[in-house]
């Protein structure tokens, strides 16, 4: 016995001259040529990509209009305040919905004002005043208006 018996059909020498003789090609990574399996792993992050690349386009319009928002709300006021003649020595403007940080920054003023000791004092001596020259009493006929 000796001479070996093939065990498999892949140890006999006309099966290891077959695989010995493949033809040349391009070859994958893995030294195989490229088969449908490898054209799907190549493939596979292009969805990736595209996602990514909606994200970016999204993102970017998202802030390109928040910036034009901002800049174009930023100063109402001096919008109308252009067609005022040039000699126009005080100009004044009331924004009726004004932002939080506009509503903090006037309550934080005011608590200001009343820790003073005269504050109430002032502001009554100012309606008093108010009333005695105009008539009008601003607590009762103005003030409910303003809310």
């Amino acid at each position: 016995m000796s001479q070996r018996e093939p065990k498999s059909p892949d140890d006999r020498p006309e099966a290891q001259e077959q695989t010995s003789t493949q033809p040349p090609g391009p070859q994958g990574p893995s030294g195989q040529p490229p088969g449908p399996g490898g054209l799907r792993r190549w493939l596979r992050p292009i969805p990736l990509l595209i996602a990514l690349g909606v994200i970016v386009v999204v993102a970017g319009v998202g802030i390109g209009l928040y910036a034009y928002v901002a800049r174009e709300a930023k100063h109402p006021s001096e919008e109308t305040a252009k067609f005022l003649p040039r000699q126009t020595q005080v100009y004044f403007s009331m924004n009726l919905r004004p932002g939080m940080s506009q509503l903090t920054k006037f309550r934080d003023i005011i608590e200001r004002f009343q820790e003073s000791d005269d504050f109430q004092d002032r502001v009554d001596e100012i309606l008093d005043d108010v009333e005695d020259e105009t008539d009008l009493d601003l607590r009762e006929e103005l003030l409910p208006w303003l809310g």
